[in-house]
């Protein structure tokens, strides 16, 4: 069982290993559609700068109720 096991791992290692090393090509197929398109790049520059806002805005609130809590570091 123990060999078993052993060769079973190995395998499973291998075809990790194929999967990190060999990444899909699926994502960069889709990003290449997006940025060869005009209208699709645009409403993707869009949607970019609205999670980048809301990013931005979630992380001034984390630090002002930090601050309202008493908390005196630095944050920025």
């Amino acid at each position: 069982e123990s060999d078993t096991a052993e060769k079973a791992f190995s395998q499973a290692k291998a075809i990790i290993r194929a999967n990190y090393s060999n990444p899909p090509a699926h994502g960069a197929s889709v990003v290449t559609t997006i940025l060869s398109n005009p209208e699709l790049k645009e409403e993707w520059i869009e949607e970019l700068t609205t999670m980048r806002e809301r990013i931005q805005r979630m992380r001034q609130l984390l630090v002002t109720t930090l601050q309202e809590k008493g908390a005196k570091q630095d944050f920025s």
